[in-house]
């Protein structure tokens, strides 16, 4: 924020820009909400359930500031499968998409906070969630803090949590940027779901701290991804090899990607 200000670091999937200063502004205001209004505290873990959006990322760094543990819950999953994974995350407070509120009913009679936001469609839906006198707070996460919890069942079929510390981001990211090239040049969009590592480390925490931008979309959609590409000067793509054969799909339409400069896969073999 002290060296981009004013460049935009996100177009969510509205179109709607936000620049660096703003999302760093959001950030400590929904922060202040938390800690003085919300009742979350430092090591609390806190589950999170967004869509690809503004809100996502500023619930995410609100939690990073003050110590909180972060629990990305997949919107692709069933309700039954999301209150599986919360009966292993020892959750103390929800953040959630008011489309999966209702999911989350019997939570506030155990005495744990399930904080709903408006649909995001019709703006920032954090807007009621602010504390202006509290924006001011220092952070309270240090490197060696937990800073998510993450499952994964990429080893048994069973999915389990795995705890990330702050410090084992910030070497992912660091290794991203040496590896990759990214600077702040640079814009991509994160088509495929933001809670997973790729989203939210090798893009979301890689061009913050890079002061690159991207481009939020809701759902993948292969045509949509490269008319981003094309229109907006994308020169970044990270993503898994099904997503590249959806795009290789779509190659009679896009013979030409000019901007287009290196793409990173992960999650398994390329063809």
């Amino acid at each position: 924020a002290k060296a981009f200000p004013h460049k935009n670091i996100f177009i969510d999937n509205y179109d709607r820009s936000c620049t660096f200063s703003d999302f760093k502004k959001k950030v400590d205001l929904f922060a202040g909400y938390l800690k003085h209004s919300a009742g979350v505290t430092h090591g609390n873990h806190v589950a999170i359930m967004f869509y690809n959006s503004i809100e996502f990322c500023v619930a995410f760094l609100a939690l990073i500031k003050l110590g909180a543990v972060t629990v990305p819950m997949p919107t692709k999953f069933k309700q039954a499968e999301i209150l599986s994974l919360l009966e292993h995350s020892d959750i103390d407070h929800i953040i959630c998409d008011e489309h999966f509120y209702p999911w989350f009913s019997d939570y506030k009679d155990k005495g744990i906070s399930v904080l709903p936001a408006p649909d995001t469609a019709a703006g920032y839906a954090l807007t009621a969630y602010q504390a202006p006198e509290y924006a001011d707070d220092k952070c309270e996460g240090a490197p060696g803090d937990q800073a998510l919890l993450m499952f994964t069942s990429g080893t048994t079929s069973q999915s389990k949590g795995v705890i990330i510390k702050n410090y084992n981001i910030m070497h992912a990211v660091k290794s991203y940027q040496l590896l990759l090239g990214i600077t702040e040049k640079d814009i991509s969009v994160i088509a495929t779901p933001i809670y997973h590592v790729t989203g939210l480390i090798a893009l979301l925490g890689l061009f913050i701290y890079t002061g690159g931008t991207l481009y939020l979309h809701k759902f993948f959609d292969a045509k949509r991804v490269l008319d981003c590409v094309k229109e907006n000067g994308i020169t970044f793509i990270h993503a898994s090899p099904t997503v590249f054969s959806m795009l290789l799909s779509e190659s009679l339409h896009f013979p030409e990607l000019p901007s287009l400069k290196s793409l990173a896969c992960g999650s398994s073999n390329m063809p």
